[in-house]
């Protein structure tokens, strides 16, 4: 019963971590960086390929993205960093004990 209790409490507690991750844009933010293609690049290379032109991708790719960043948000991003390192180790952790556990 009392594995149970301290199971509990740090599965909650990792779950109120990733969500103020989740809330503070990081899983958005990961997510756009992975669309750096510009309409307009979107159109050229449609068109290219149309022409029946060599195409090459690295060729439409926007490396002049603005950076919008500020101190918050940097902040914001290593917090969730380290919340996710973190997770990661405890989830490690836990599963190891419940295996060792289950195996004695």
């Amino acid at each position: 019963m009392k594995i149970f209790k301290y199971v509990s409490i740090i599965l909650l507690v990792l779950f109120f971590c990733l969500f103020f991750a989740n809330s503070a844009g990081y899983y958005e933010y990961k997510l756009s960086q992975k669309t750096n293609l510009t309409d307009e690049a979107i159109k050229q290379f449609e068109q290219d390929i149309k022409d029946g032109k060599e195409v090459d991708v690295n060729d439409y790719i926007d490396d002049k993205t603005k950076n919008y960043d500020n101190n918050l948000t940097k902040i914001n991003k290593k917090v969730s960093e380290s919340i996710s390192k973190v997770f990661g180790g405890s989830l490690k952790y836990f599963f190891k004990y419940i295996s060792n556990a289950v195996n004695e």
